[in-house]
């Protein structure tokens, strides 16, 4: 299905649509299977069409679900081939963590807290970034792909939150291979920290060091553990209030995949790029990061009544990596010449 109206903005038609399927008068048929695939057949500026797969999460955790879809593809240069993820000696090299972040009291960035299915309609967004900018800050700071995320939406969010409370504080600290299907995930409490750091590359030094202490622990690990366990023991009502727990006592999501490196068809179609979301819980701002071939996808679900201004968020995100990658060459360039 398309816009009635040639004219109309194709790419605000794909969002605004994409966007209803959150709304309770689209939520799924319970009686059918728990999946739908819309198609868009309409250009926009990046594609020819746009196809929305909705999945209930009761299938599967992001990397089951994103691994279900690259096993239904191709590779673009071998039809017979199936694409293969970037692989890595560990596990959590496959797919960035998790992470729900402590709930600060700052108004931009507070989750609206309400009984699961009962949230309102999200909106969602995405900008296509530069992968080649993110590995080369990691290559320049000798941290992660992941590192260089969680710095990035740290000074995006910094920049969000100076401009839309009009404050100029410095340091607003938030004290406070093989994969398997169905849910199987841990996450981690991760701090963001607000501030306003004259150098750029600071954001990505405070997340490196966060997010390594954080991988040297055993909190993702406990916190699949124990929910595995309660619903062994105590059912699925349980486990489902320990998780409602941890979503409404937390600002916003956290999440990074990695995705093919090579360009993959679906059913003789080449894929431009891969954007997943998620929304029913209740955080007011989730951000999934999914990489493909040469690019980085942001994709954003936002409470529109928190986040009326969804695109300058995004604008946010671009000039952050712009400055950190900028300042990444020049520490870089510093170091040659020395």
């Amino acid at each position: 299905m398309g816009p009635t109206d040639t004219s109309a903005d194709h790419e605000k038609a794909v969002e605004d649509y994409v966007s209803s399927l959150s709304t309770p008068s689209m939520a799924m048929d319970h009686s059918r299977p728990l999946w739908e695939l819309h198609v868009l057949n309409f250009p926009t500026a990046e594609a020819t069409a746009t196809v929305a797969l909705r999945m209930h999460h009761s299938l599967g955790d992001g990397i089951s679900l994103l691994s279900l879809l690259i096993a239904c593809t191709r590779r673009a240069d071998d039809p017979g081939a199936l694409p293969a993820l970037p692989s890595s000696g560990r596990r959590r090299a496959h797919a960035g963590p998790v992470y729900a972040l402590p709930r600060p009291p700052l108004a931009p960035c507070s989750g609206r807290v309400a009984p699961f299915g009962e949230e309102g309609a999200r909106r969602f967004v995405n900008r296509t970034l530069s992968l080649g900018d993110v590995k080369h800050v990691k290559n320049a700071m000798g941290c992660t792909v992941n590192d260089v995320l969680v710095g990035v939406s740290s000074a995006a969010l910094s920049r969000y939150y100076f401009r839309r409370t009009g404050t100029g504080q410095n340091d607003e600290s938030g004290k406070n291979n093989g994969v398997k299907c169905g849910n199987q995930f841990g996450y981690v409490i991760l701090p963001f920290h607000l501030a306003k750091h004259g150098d750029p590359l600071e954001y990505v030094r405070k997340a490196t060091k966060v997010t390594c202490r954080k991988k040297s622990s055993m909190e993702s690990i406990f916190t699949y553990w124990s929910a595995d366990m309660i619903v062994k023991i105590f059912g699925i009502k349980a486990a489902a209030s320990l998780c409602y727990g941890m979503f409404s006592n937390t600002t916003l999501s956290f999440s990074n995949l990695a995705g093919p490196s090579e360009q993959i068809v679906f059913c003789g179609n080449p894929i431009v790029h891969i954007a997943p979301t998620s929304y029913g819980h209740s955080h007011a701002l989730t951000m999934h990061w999914q990489s493909y071939m040469h690019i980085v996808k942001l994709a954003l679900a936002v409470d529109e009544t928190q986040f009326p201004d969804a695109h300058e968020l995004l604008d946010d995100f671009t000039e952050s990596l712009r400055l950190i990658r900028e300042a990444a060459s020049r520490d870089t360039e510093k170091a040659h010449l020395e």
